[in-house]
């Protein structure tokens, strides 16, 4: 069998709280999305090496987040994930790694600051001490990039849809050993047995 590794990515339990995609472009026509798309935004920024660290829910928000503030106001500073990883006072989890939605709602709730305020990527433990050490000085900067809400996507069509009409999506999926060895046409065998 091959060995699986979620990379810090933790899937959240269902509930039927959320909100769904399908709800928020409710009755909004859509032109429909074109056979290729590339968001011209996504090439003015480099995409992080989160290294040996499990912060790779907190580097996909701060992203997206960039996304987003960059659409809305040509802002080109990218956002810390140390701040979402570390930023776990009222939350239940606090191993390495996070759950997605109590990410969403650490941006919901709190925010995000810059990178340049609180830089690096940590282990949960150094990430919670970085955070608690300056969090007067923190929580302030972060407080105006909160997010007001957040949806679920399901179905191909959807995540397309999402991707072209909001900038981007986040998928946890698990990562396999195998994904590190394609062969030399760049492709992936997988044998669940």
């Amino acid at each position: 069998m091959k060995q699986q590794f979620f990379h810090g990515a933790i899937p959240s339990p269902k509930d039927n709280r959320d909100y769904q995609f399908t709800d928020l472009v409710a009755g909004v026509p859509s032109a429909g999305t074109p056979a290729s798309y590339l968001n011209p935004i996504v090439s003015d920024i480099q995409v992080v090496n989160q290294g040996t660290s499990e912060t790779c829910v907190a580097c996909s928000l701060s992203y997206l987040r960039w996304i987003v503030e960059k659409t809305q106001s040509n802002n080109d500073k990218p956002f810390s994930p140390t701040y979402i990883y570390g930023n776990r006072d009222s939350f239940g989890y606090m191993g390495e790694g996070m759950i997605l939605r109590e990410a969403l709602q650490i941006l919901q709730k709190s925010g995000v600051c810059f990178y340049e305020d609180l830089p690096g990527f940590y282990d949960v433990n150094t990430s919670i001490k970085q955070y608690r050490t300056n969090k007067e000085t923190l929580d302030p900067k972060a407080h105006p990039y909160r997010i007001s809400s957040y949806y679920a996507v399901k179905g191909t069509e959807n995540i397309k849809d999402a991707v072209y009409r909001l900038g981007g999506v986040m998928v946890n999926y698990p990562a396999f050993t195998c994904l590190y060895s394609p062969n030399s046409e760049g492709k992936i065998s997988y044998n669940p047995n």
